[in-house]
């Protein structure tokens, strides 16, 4: 019954938005309208105004079936750590508390009188719950010496939780036999599922075992779209890989982390710190250079407390012949302690071509799936584009407008700012933003209204990308859906179009200003023999956004 019922909240609105009525507004110049239409326009909206619209909603003549729909109290995942909570399974001294078949019994007896139907999964549901190994080991001789049937997912957790204890001969050997239990079942294993198995499993010496099960984990799409990948599963797989010097299959997970917006994790840069200690000096340089490379691929930004662990690293191994330093960059991209050019941004025609139609195909549609709109919205955006592009600037009109409390001011500012100029502006918003918004009235503004369903951040980047390579864009937004969906092929030209194209707007002692896109590389790179490594000071940063913190790593004279 309550499957049923999640399936139907599900549902529901799916259900209502097919009964929408749809009207569509087409382009139309004031010049052009009879006399009865043009009365009723308003003087001051004399730039170009697109409007797609999506009839009123009738959610409200629908709410009773809602209403009618059962209720229900707390579920076993809610009840559990509450009675768990309750037998000091959580206190801050847990060593105190003595854990014994009695007290599993007792704690059975109180789930089974609460959810009797839901006896059968008693051993999962209390497996998951559990944070501590030691506990975990002890419920599953519980369960193995009591008349239980253990399910699947049990086993899963169990290894999971095995996997925190610290690593020993007895450890390693209970990790693989109940590995040996969930193996032939593999292929029904969920994402959730794998990933706590790949946890266990990877700090054992069957750790390649765990590559199969991110191979199923990518295959798995979430309800987002995106993979089912889990970053502490591969971080835990790519220190293994470390550990046993497999550094090939080390850098392919890194690969993978890059494709998927994952950053590495602290363990997995101390992993391969603690794994060169048994290098060769000759080797070492090499290591660290491949490593570093890596982060620069991908654009990986590590805190600056592990850019100084890592640098205080090769500079005592290397008997302090590389030496690092914090450092500023110019506006250019100068190094002001090495003098050194960081690289320029710079992306082809056939690079831009290429992310112009990848966008198109995979952000906007995919296969006949339309993921961000409407098919009819998309018909008329195109049928937009075609009138009245190319523009020279394009605005994500409410991430302005939500910039600051001073809303309608934020998007006066930008508008002005550009249109003196004499800049060709798309100002992009959505149904909801021009009903509180009139735009300026000018020759040089044209704006597009979407559904207020519509995602309108690819609507923005397909507007700059058809307007062509030099158009630029205004936007905070970090824009990582979009960047994702690109794939791995392409997301390093996304980027480097996204960072050389973006105004980014920014409020400074309360106004509103317009940072200009960065003409150098804000990743780690090697220029003249020297390296620059942006690090992340765990303050709010744009994607595109430079760094506040840079340090150079050169060998002494």
């Amino acid at each position: 019954m309550l499957q049923g019922y999640r399936t139907l909240v599900r549902v529901f609105p799916r259900l209502i938005y097919k009964n929408l009525r749809t009207t569509v507004a087409f382009p139309v110049n004031p010049s052009q309208l009879d006399s009865s239409s043009s009365s009723s326009s308003s003087s001051s909206w004399q730039h170009r105004f697109f409007h797609s619209a999506v009839g009123k909603d009738r959610i409200s003549s629908r709410r009773h079936e809602m209403d009618r729909l059962p209720q229900y109290t707390s579920s076993p995942d809610e009840f559990l750590p509450t009675l768990l909570s309750d037998k000091g399974f959580y206190d801050k001294d847990v060593t105190n508390l003595i854990v014994t078949d009695q007290l599993w019994n007792e704690i059975y007896r109180e789930f089974a009188e609460k959810y009797p139907s839901g006896k059968s999964i008693f051993d999962s549901c209390l497996m998951r719950i559990l944070n501590n190994g030691e506990h975990a080991m002890l419920l599953m001789r519980f369960l193995e010496k009591g008349d239980f049937t253990i399910h699947l997912s049990t086993y899963c957790y169990y290894v999971e939780l095995l996997g925190t204890l610290p690593l020993s001969a007895e450890i390693e050997e209970e990790i693989l036999k109940h590995f040996s239990k969930i193996e032939p079942r593999s292929a029904s294993l969920t994402n959730e599922l794998c990933r706590s198995v790949v946890l266990g499993l990877a700090r054992t010496r069957l750790w390649p075992k765990c590559l199969k099960l991110l191979a199923r984990m990518k295959q798995q799409v979430t309800h987002s779209n995106a993979v089912g990948l889990k970053r502490d599963a591969v971080c835990a797989v790519i220190e293994a890989a470390v550990r046993s010097g497999e550094y090939n299959t080390a850098y392919d997970l890194i690969d993978v982390l890059g494709v998927h917006n994952f950053e590495p994790t602290n363990a997995v840069y101390h992993a391969f710190t603690h794994a060169w200690d048994q290098f060769p000096d000759g080797d070492l340089e090499h290591q660290f250079g491949r490593l570093l490379g890596a982060i620069g691929k991908w654009y990986f930004y590590p805190s600056e407390t592990m850019v100084k662990h890592l640098l205080a690293w090769i500079s005592a191994k290397s008997n302090n012949t590389w030496k690092s330093s914090p450092t500023q960059l110019d506006d250019s991209g100068v190094c002001k302690v090495t003098g050194v050019l960081l690289t320029p941004v710079s992306f082809s025609l056939k690079e831009f071509n290429k992310l112009k139609k990848t966008f198109l195909d995979q952000v906007l549609i995919r296969g006949d799936i339309f993921l961000h709109t409407r098919p009819e919205e998309f018909q008329m955006f195109c049928r937009f584009l075609e009138m009245y592009a190319p523009f020279d600037v394009v605005i994500d009109g409410l991430n302005v407008w939500y910039l600051s409390g001073q809303h309608a001011r934020n998007l006066d500012v930008v508008l002005h700012s550009l249109l003196r100029e004499r800049k060709k502006v798309l100002l992009i918003g959505k149904r909801h933003l021009f009903r509180e918004y009139r735009p300026p009235s000018n020759p040089d503004l044209y704006t597009f209204s979407a559904d207020n369903t519509t995602s309108d951040d690819p609507f923005m980047l397909y507007a700059a990308l058809h307007s062509g390579r030099k158009t630029n864009i205004v936007s905070s937004d970090r824009l990582r859906d979009s960047k994702y969906l690109t794939g791995p092929e392409m997301k390093n030209i996304f980027f480097r179009w996204q960072t050389s194209r973006t105004y980014l707007p920014q409020i400074v002692n309360r106004r509103l200003t317009l940072v200009p896109p960065r003409v150098y590389e804000t990743k780690t790179q090697k220029n003249n023999d020297v390296w620059h490594i942006p690090c992340d000071n765990m303050e709010p940063m744009y994607s595109y956004e430079m760094p506040d913190t840079w340090y150079c790593l050169y060998k002494k004279k």
